[in-house]
């Protein structure tokens, strides 16, 4: 019921609150993460969302205070009948090195006021490869190479001296033959030199058909002489057996070399292929498998501690520390023992509802066991028994823990410090039946309060009178914003000869000389009831009439202004006002 009151809240005025929120001019900024790199300049962009007829002064970008050069990239419209446009500016930055940074905000004038940007923190990649050698799209790892495992021969396309390289390897970073539950590591290597752009990647033995991958695939970049080697790996476990065969794997790019900050291409790309690399999986042996076996392959050290009290009253709860140590390759997938069906367990022990608390450093993983012994018979933990099965002798092997004293009495055997001893207390340490037994303890429940009982604040059924009030509101929120619509419109609106004169003003060829040509013109098509609106595009105008050769003569100069120096030659600035002139409304 609370519930479904504070949603219709919610839902009543959440559009008053939103009102006008579109309108708003707002400077966001994003930096190209893909190109943050030390010592190079960085790259970002500035969106400037406003009104079409609020223009923006490209002259008046700061950043952080000073003043910032940047190149105006496209506009982007909400809709055809919105008003509401992105404006999208390149710019740079001077170079870092590597670490993280805080963007200032960056402001521009939107109008008559600056607007001001968010600062965004970003991250500089450092630059540990030669300078003919292309950075790496994030930080390489600051460990070294690790020694060359067998790894699948690569097919690489031959390049004459100097030019672009590219070769794929397939490796195996571990095993390769493997028993259910034992884990081993793959990977790809792309080695190269130059800038290229992959195209094409088939790439098989990330995806692992047949074994189960652990945690998330991991990438590192390095360098070996003039190579620049980029590796991801994967880490699988085996879970069932069979030999699974990977590829061949096959990536495909092209070269290339930034002119000017446009990318040119090589025509021929550059194609590498690593042979298929297999895997084994076999299965444990069924003969002589001990009971506690759960799965546990390697070699192992198994060690158990109490940390609780070692004298404790019949249900009380005692913490069991258990260790497992071996290869750090194969410990995070071992388990627990099943203590329930360990000798003198069962029936002894009451074990947690919960699991068990893990943790894994380095080649030990640690289980934090909670226990409750149910008689004052219990004189130790009993030694617990693990099993693994050992791949290099081939054999199941089994180990135990030592021992643990423990000593259990009744609830009323532990006296206090001034109580001396009584015959009843005497006889429970007997292990005789005393007094009344302690309550069971139920986990995870708390207790009842009478605030519990009653309604929250606002959960009464006439939170429901709310609704027919942010009706009333509602509607005079949508009156008074359409009135102000209408307003704003009247103040805004220009007559497309006005238009026309400020665009005359401007410097030909200039940002503001065609924004404001083609705002004339569209409005002059409005005035002679040719288009419904001013608010399209011109590729969208109709392709006959009058809009028609409004539409041929604004894409001549969108195709003017983005070829050559973008200057407006004086012919076609004389066309510019010959057809102004000819559509002149009477």
């Amino acid at each position: 019921m609370v519930k479904i009151c504070y949603t219709y809240l919610l839902f009543i005025l959440m559009p008053i609150m939103a009102w006008g929120i579109d309108d708003n001019v707002k400077i966001t900024t994003e930096m190209d993460v893909y190109d943050l790199m030390e010592n190079k300049p960085l790259k970002g962009t500035v969106s400037v969302t406003h009104n079409d007829t609020n223009p923006v002064d490209v002259g008046s970008f700061k950043l952080g205070g000073e003043p910032l050069k940047v190149e105006f990239l496209r506009n982007v419209k909400f809709s055809a009948n919105s008003p509401l446009i992105i404006s999208m500016y390149h710019f740079e930055a001077p170079a870092k090195k590597a670490g993280l940074y805080m963007l200032p905000e960056v402001s521009a004038k939107v109008g008559s006021t600056v607007y001001k940007s968010f600062q965004v923190s970003y991250h500089v990649q450092a630059m540990k490869m030669a300078p003919s050698v292309p950075a790496p799209a994030t930080a390489p790892a600051t460990a070294p190479a690790p020694e060359a495992p067998a790894a699948a021969p690569a097919v690489a396309q031959q390049q004459p001296a100097g030019a672009s390289t590219l070769r794929l390897e397939a490796v195996i970073l571990g095993p390769t033959t493997l028993y259910i539950g034992q884990r081993t590591k793959v990977a790809y290597r792309f080695l190269y030199t130059g800038e290229i752009e992959l195209s094409k990647e088939v790439l098989p033995l990330l995806d692992a058909e047949g074994l189960k991958k652990v945690g998330d695939k991991q990438n590192r970049d390095y360098q070996e002489g003039n190579l620049a080697i980029r590796e991801f790996s994967q880490e699988v476990e085996a879970v069932k057996a069979g030999t699974f065969s990977y590829g061949p794997s096959i990536i495909e790019g092209r070269a290339y070399k930034e002119i000017s900050g446009k990318r040119v291409y090589d025509e021929k790309p550059l194609t590498s292929q690593a042979e298929s690399v297999t895997i084994t999986v076999l299965d444990v042996p069924g003969g002589g498998k001990p009971a506690s076996f759960n799965g546990a392959i390697g070699e192992f050290t198994f060690t158990g501690r109490l940390t609780s009290n070692s004298q404790v009253t019949v249900g009380d709860k005692i913490q069991l520390h258990i260790e497992i140590s071996g290869d750090p390759a194969s410990i995070s997938a071992v388990s627990l023992p099943e203590l329930c069906c360990q000798p003198g367990f069962s029936g002894r022990f009451r074990p947690s509802d919960f699991p068990p608390v893990t943790s894994v450093q380095g080649n030990t993983k640690s289980f934090l066991v909670e226990l409750r012994p149910l008689s004052t018979n219990i004189q130790e933990i009993p030694s617990i028994e693990f099993s693994s099965f050992d791949p290099a002798t081939k054999k199941y092997v089994t180990i135990h823990s030592d021992s643990i004293p423990l000593k259990v009495v009744a609830e009323q055997t532990i006296p206090s410090q001034n109580q001396a001893p009584t015959p009843e207390t005497d006889a429970a340490a007997t292990g005789a039946p005393t007094g009344t037994p302690k309550p069971i303890e139920i986990f995870g429940n708390y207790d009842l309060t009478s605030s519990d009982l009653s309604d929250l604040t606002g959960g009464n059924w006439w939170i429901l009178l709310l609704i027919p009030v942010g009706g009333v509101l509602l509607s005079a929120q949508s009156k008074v914003r359409e009135d102000w619509l209408k307003n704003r419109d009247k103040v805004n609106v220009k007559l497309a000869q006005e238009r026309f004169d400020e665009a005359m003003k401007e410097p030909v060829g200039s940002v503001e000389f065609y924004r404001k040509i083609k705002q004339a013109f569209l409005k002059r098509l409005v005035e002679r009831h040719a288009i419904p609106s001013a608010n399209v595009e011109a590729e969208n105008l109709p392709a006959d009439g009058v809009a028609g050769e409004v539409r041929a003569l604004l894409l001549k100069l969108e195709e003017n202004r983005f070829a050559g120096d973008g200057k407006v030659d004086p012919q076609t600035s004389s066309e510019v006002r010959q057809l102004f002139d000819k559509l002149k409304v009477t």
